[in-house]
């Protein structure tokens, strides 16, 4: 570490021990976890999505649904939107929780409000395959759209894989099914 790393180390801000968590966090992870539990313990809704999502996943730590729980939830009450879109994650899933696709929407649609490209791609794929919601290809491509204009690559991809007269074409229900049909010919046969 050089000196001004020191001085942060000490800072006691939460922030401050996020960012170093970070930049040592590929060299040294107990180091670096060391840095992001105490930035945890001051409160930073950024530090505890990063762990909890380390531990939903098991990520160089055990997997401990639980406390990834609590973690999302604490950072969720801290507005952070990548916890919310995590945990959503988790309930579309099932993973440690019970499967509640539904609720995993609402938690997305909290997300998509902070302007959280992933939550807009995981709504739109929710209202694409009706998981959740009711199916509405021509919301989904809406958000879609949205999370490729900031930047989401999965959105981009997706919607360079549909057909072009899908971005434009106003879909009604009977559509709706065209559209499905076509999109399973286009992709089993």
């Amino acid at each position: 570490f050089d000196k001004s790393t020191n001085i942060l180390i000490n800072d006691d801000n939460s922030s401050s021990l996020l960012e170093i968590s970070k930049k040592i966090i590929a060299d040294d992870n107990k180091e670096s976890l060391k840095y992001l539990k105490k930035s945890i313990k001051l409160g930073n809704p950024e530090a505890m999505n990063i762990y909890g999502f380390m531990l939903k996943n098991g990520e160089n730590i055990p997997v401990d649904y639980e406390k990834a729980v609590e973690l999302f939830q604490n950072a969720i009450n801290q507005g952070n939107s990548d916890a919310m879109n995590n945990y959503g994650l988790m309930l579309f899933n099932g993973e440690g929780v019970p499967t509640d696709k539904e609720e995993a929407n609402k938690y997305f649609l909290m997300a998509i409000g902070c302007e959280n490209s992933d939550a807009m791609f995981n709504y739109a794929n929710s209202l694409e395959h009706g998981e959740g919601v009711l199916t509405d290809i021509e919301k989904a491509i809406n958000f879609y759209k949205m999370a490729a204009d900031y930047g989401n690559k999965n959105a981009q991809k997706k919607l360079n894989e549909m057909p072009d007269f899908l971005h434009v074409w106003k879909i009604s229900y009977i559509n709706k099914y065209i559209y499905i049909l076509l999109y399973f010919f286009f992709f089993f046969f």
